[in-house]
């Protein structure tokens, strides 16, 4: 591991690296959880003949666990107090992994801390223990794609739990556009229509799957359809009871590859601004 960067909820950072000419005063000696994956298989036995069947499959959260020590003697006692201050319970975190010059985050609480007072010259051992709820890791890149622009155009905004984002362009107008999920999983994705005119009942297809919304749009309206957190909402207001029957919202994720994505309306599509953003995801760093 070249480097692990730690931020807290606050925005404050704990940096560790895996050189001991680097600039972090803590050094990796032991990282353990950043590669692996455990998964979690239920099967049943065949009624009639050998074997079993595969009813299920479940993967837990991730643990991670670091050791790491402070390098200069010199900074000993200030490098212990930081430790100390930084790893809170009931804070929330993202841990940054940097190997072979490739960085993903995730998510992560605190399990354990242990950071002793050696004694006197002795060298400070840190040992973490922490638990990512969501197992994936994810690109430090998040994609946001306006398949509906009419004006050059495509966004990429990094996309973390606190938010933010910036412009680099846009495609020309499509109603159909391949996007391109370079992760190892299906990622969930967050669909924004907004309307510049009338709109009525909004579509929105990936692959075979679809969204149809019975609702009409006018201008400066803002539907979210976000697949990330089961939330639908028009203005900010939920509008998940306005979605057609015939919808498979639970199958509109982006799988590994490329996807097919389309926009469409009963009436009104040309007024229909439609960026999507999405996450790759990663089985380890």
């Amino acid at each position: 591991m070249e480097e692990i960067r730690i931020v807290r909820d606050d925005a404050v950072e704990f940096v560790m690296d895996g050189n001991y000419l680097g600039d972090a005063s803590w050094g990796i000696t032991e990282a353990s959880g950043f590669g692996e994956i455990d998964v979690t298989t239920t099967t049943e036995k065949y009624a009639i003949g050998d074997g079993e069947a595969v009813t299920s499959e479940y993967v837990g959260s991730r643990p991670l666990e670091i050791e790491a020590r402070i390098k200069h003697s010199a900074d000993y006692a200030s490098g212990r107090r930081e430790a100390l201050r930084f790893f809170l319970p009931k804070r929330t975190y993202i841990v940054y992994a940097t190997s072979h010059g490739v960085t993903r985050w995730i998510a992560a609480r605190i399990e354990k801390m242990k950071c002793p007072d050696p004694g006197a010259g002795r060298p400070v051992v840190l040992n973490l223990a922490l638990t990512c709820s969501d197992p994936y890791w994810n690109d430090t890149d998040s994609f946001g794609n306006d398949i509906a622009a009419k004006s050059g155009g495509m966004v990429f905004p990094y996309r973390v739990p606190v938010g933010g984002g910036f412009n680099t362009g846009r495609y020309l107008y499509s109603d159909n556009v391949s996007l391109d999920n370079g992760g190892d999983i299906p990622t969930n994705i967050i669909v924004t229509i907004t309307a510049s005119g009338e709109v009525q009942n909004p579509k929105v297809t990936i692959n075979d799957a679809f969204v149809r919304m019975i609702l009409s749009m006018e201008s400066g309206d803002v539907l979210v359809l976000d697949m990330e957190n089961d939330r639908i909402t028009l203005n900010g207001v939920n509008a998940i009871g306005k979605i057609d029957k015939e919808s498979r919202i639970t199958d509109i994720e982006l799988p590994p590859g490329n996807s097919q994505i389309t926009f469409s309306a009963d009436s009104g599509d040309a007024n229909m601004s439609v960026v999507v953003n999405y996450t790759p995801k990663y089985v380890g760093v």
